[in-house]
C-alpha cells in the first residue's frame, strides 16, 4: 500500500513538473512569435521601443541556456546604450568601426542561437535580427 503510494505521489510530481515545463515552453514559444512579428514589423528602424520590449520579455523567460544570447539581444537593441558608445568614439573613429562590427556579429551569433533553438522547440522560423553577412563579390 504505501509503495502504491509511493508510486502515485512520484507519478503525479513527474507529470506535474512535465505540464510546468510545457507551460514555460509555451509561454516562451508564443512570445517568440510576438518578437519576430516585431522583428517584421520593424526591420526598418535601427531601434525600436518595440522590439527592446520584447527582447526584455523574452530575455526573462528564455530557456537557461539562451539567457545569455537575450542579454546581447536586449543590450544591441537599447537605443541609449548605443548613443553612449557613439559618444564614447566619437574622437576614435577606428574604435568606432571596431565596436560596430564586434557587437554586429555578437548579434549575430545570438541571433543564429536564438534561430536555432526556435525551429527545434517552438517549431518556429524567425526572422533574424541581423542580416547574415553575405561573401563579398570577386573581382
Amino acid at each position: 500500500m504505501i509503495r502504491t503510494k509511493a508510486l502515485v505521489v512520484a507519478w503525479l510530481l513527474f507529470v506535474l513538473m512535465g505540464v510546468t515545463a510545457c507551460a514555460a515552453d509555451d509561454r516562451y514559444c508564443s512570445r517568440l512569435r510576438l518578437w519576430d512579428q516585431t522583428v517584421k514589423d520593424t526591420k526598418s528602424q535601427t531601434f525600436s521601443t518595440e522590439r527592446h520590449t520584447r527582447a526584455e520579455e523574452l530575455a526573462a523567460i528564455a530557456p537557461a541556456d539562451l539567457k545569455d544570447e537575450w542579454q546581447v539581444v536586449v543590450e544591441l537593441t537599447d537605443k541609449d546604450i548605443f548613443l553612449r558608445h557613439v559618444e564614447e568614439d566619437i574622437p576614435d573613429e577606428q574604435k568606432s568601426l571596431r565596436r560596430i562590427i564586434r557587437d554586429g556579429e555578437r548579434m549575430r551569433v545570438a541571433s543564429r542561437a536564438i534561430g536555432a533553438q526556435a525551429e527545434s522547440a517552438c517549431h518556429l522560423t524567425i526572422e533574424p535580427v541581423i542580416a547574415e553577412r553575405t561573401a563579398a563579390p570577386s573581382r
